[in-house]
């Protein structure tokens, strides 16, 4: 096994379906808490995919999955992305 591969099997990696219906694989960077819920921070693996993504997240016991939904408050977005920079710096 490749050390590529090695670092593939320790990441997270969440799949998601883009607007056009395509799959889109990102790297889970962070679950960060605010203001009493839970946002993933996904980063995508193929660079082209575009930056960062944050959506509201709640783990499940459902076979079919944790819940991610999208954000639209422009606040909550920068608090969250604040708080994970915050979070990179000090790690």
């Amino acid at each position: 096994m490749s050390e590529k591969d090695l670092e593939m099997e320790e990441m997270e990696v969440v799949v998601l379906e883009d607007e056009d219906g395509n799959e889109v694989e990102f790297e889970m960077a962070a679950i960060i808490a605010h203001e009493g819920k839970q946002y993933a921070v996904l980063m995508p693996l193929d660079e082209d995919d575009g930056g960062i993504v944050i959506l509201e997240y709640e783990e499940t016991d459902d076979e079919e999955g944790d819940l991610y939904s999208d954000v639209e408050d422009e606040d909550i977005l920068d608090a969250v992305f604040n708080k994970f920079k915050d979070k990179s710096v000090n790690e």
